[in-house]
């Protein structure tokens, strides 16, 4: 009786541990993202590689003028 609980518990268990943990490596993990600073992302855009919450790099002029 307790192996047909158990095994319920345990796979729930397993299936929580595994989101928990693929959830702060995606948090960790690196992301750029694009932002406008003047609402014209064609010609003003913004560019910020992200690990987590703090910036790492940060892009404003880049564009051709």
């Amino acid at each position: 009786m307790l192996t047909h609980i158990g095994s319920p518990v345990f796979t729930t268990l397993t299936i929580l541990i595994f989101c928990i943990s693929a959830r702060s490596f995606q948090t960790n993990s690196l992301r750029v993202i694009i932002t406008d600073q003047n609402s014209d992302a064609v010609t003003n855009p913004t560019i910020r590689l992200k690990r987590g919450d703090s910036v790492i790099k940060e892009f404003k002029e880049f564009a051709e003028k």
